[in-house]
């Protein structure tokens, strides 16, 4: 009860259950508005998705009042809180344990989802009844998990007068930035994988949801690698482990889906300016979102061991249903819209920007199949033998190492490469510089280290460093030539013209670094 005699637990409850009827009604109505050409419908699950958001918020303030006010008597603040806590870790408990972190996952998801919805929804506005049915399904899992399995809101029979407080490994500042983060990566993935899913059903499968969810997949791709930055951060400075990336299985779920991402990001453009790898697109958007259900089920369900072990809990196979549920049905679409999904484009040469980016594609994909296998090894190794084999970063380093080499190199092959073909004179202008300094850096590394593989690594990189910085120089000259432009004015200017282009060289940079 509060200070104005108001039960604001009760209504963060009573919030919760009035979203479940909504969100359910939005499933529903938008697709049979769509069937039986009823726009009051449509507008009708609009509207519900509008509400649901704005019950889950009131649900989310319920909850920090509760921390704020020491409520006690709400068993999940006697959990993550007690009276010496500071006003930085009363506002991360929110997210601390489980219910909490799924009311964040919940909110999150509808604003993401009134968002998308608002913005294209004149634009898409024949995919906005399904684009609204999945979120929608998406966001009333999360709410049947916080009602029915991990409710925030449930009493204590009695008020303690202290609470047992934050997990001491998560009283740190890192708490306040990598857990949203990775969890508003996971979940701006859903907005594109509910495109996807509205193109298919719907069957309008042109560019035009790709188009729509650019910048979302952008955004996901990019929070994403945030949260992987700030998480290898923070386990650098509390676990001291000796690395910024110790191949812990919780870290390597959180990787799977930006890899999947990735291998997303860079699909789309063969599939925007060649109308080629439309299966490979759906894919990976499927794969990107449904891999990120998989890493909280890892997480959450305590099948694996890791530092993390303070995130286990009974939801996991919940979570591991709704993984099934989310691959059985995606998969399903796309099988049946597989004839719509040929392109009639073939790749002209294995030589060519198309095919770089093809063996991009099945890089990444054999890449999260080791990592998962390596994930998974336990449980395998435990179901035919008997007893739980843990594989640790030599295994990672050893089979991940090599490909992640290729990937790094494809890097800076494909932006040389034009589409389509290339003759052997243009290879030979385009990959004379570069190769030259993969050489001489290779011959220089081994003379001074006597080192093989590092040098190897290295060179590579310099590789790739070198493609990119060609790139760029010649662009510029080539404006210069054609406006009479400085150096400067033309840098600026080719950069504007081409945000795209250059803005993924610059983070091809970045990786490289």
């Amino acid at each position: 009860m509060s200070a104005f005699g108001f039960d604001f637990v009760s209504l963060g409850s009573a919030a919760l259950k009035l979203a479940i009827v909504l969100a359910l009604y939005a499933v529903v109505i938008g697709p049979l508005g769509d069937r039986w050409k009823r726009p009051d419908w449509i507008m009708s699950a609009r509207n519900a998705l509008y509400v649901v958001t704005g019950l889950l918020l009131l649900a989310s303030l319920a909850l920090v009042y509760a921390f704020l006010t020491k409520d006690y008597s709400v068993f999940y603040v006697y959990q993550n809180m007690r009276n010496s806590q500071s006003l930085l870790y009363t506002w991360t408990a929110f997210w601390g344990g489980n219910a909490g972190s799924l009311l964040f996952w919940a909110t999150s998801s509808g604003i993401l989802a009134t968002i998308a919805v608002t913005v294209n929804w004149r634009s898409q506005y024949r995919l906005m009844p399904y684009v609204i049915s999945v979120l929608m399904t998406i966001t009333l899992f999360f709410v049947l998990l916080l009602v029915f399995v991990a409710d925030p809101f449930q009493r204590l029979d009695f008020t303690p007068p202290d609470g047992l407080g934050l997990n001491p490994l998560l009283r740190d500042p890192g708490m306040a930035i990598h857990p949203p983060l990775l969890l508003g990566g996971y979940m701006s993935m859903s907005i594109p994988y509910a495109f996807a899913m509205a193109a298919l059903l719907t069957g309008r499968l042109d560019a035009g949801w790709i188009r729509a969810t650019r910048r979302w997949t952008l955004t996901a791709w990019g929070v994403l690698s945030l949260g992987l930055l700030f998480g290898s951060w923070w386990a650098y400075r509390v676990l001291g482990w000796g690395g910024y990336w110790g191949w812990d299985p919780v870290e390597n779920v959180a990787l799977i889906p930006w890899l999947s991402a990735s291998a997303y990001v860079h699909s789309v453009i063969v599939t925007e300016k060649r109308d080629m790898f439309k299966v490979w697109t759906m894919v990976l958007v499927i794969l990107a979102f449904a891999l990120s259900i998989f890493g909280t089920f890892i997480v959450r369900s305590g099948v694996i061991t890791s530092v993390h072990s303070f995130a286990q809990s009974n939801i996991g196979p919940w979570f591991f249903s709704f993984l099934g549920m989310i691959l059985i049905l995606s998969f399903i679409a796309l099988v049946y819209r597989l004839p719509k999904l040929e392109s009639k484009r073939e790749l002209d040469s294995l030589v060519s920007r198309e095919s770089s980016f093809l063996f991009n594609n099945v890089l990444f994909l054999g890449i999260i199949f080791t990592t998962i296998v390596g994930v998974l090894f336990p449980m395998i190794s435990e179901l035919f033998q008997g007893i739980q084999i843990t594989v640790g970063p030599p295994y990672y380093n050893q089979v991940n190492g090599p490909v992640l080499l290729m990937l790094m190199a494809l890097m800076g092959i494909g932006p040389l490469l034009p589409w389509r073909s290339v003759t052997t004179k243009q290879l030979f202008m385009r990959f004379r510089w570069p190769v030259l300094v993969f050489v001489a850096t290779v011959a220089t590394l081994i003379a001074i280290l006597g080192a093989g593989w590092p040098a190897v690594a290295f060179a590579v990189c310099a590789f790739t460093l070198t493609t990119l910085i060609q790139e760029f120089v010649q662009g510029i000259g080539a404006r210069r030539t054609a406006t009479g432009e400085s150096w400067a004015v033309a840098a600026v200017r080719l950069v504007g013209r081409a945000r795209r282009r250059y803005g993924g060289y610059f983070v091809h940079v970045g990786v490289i670094l």
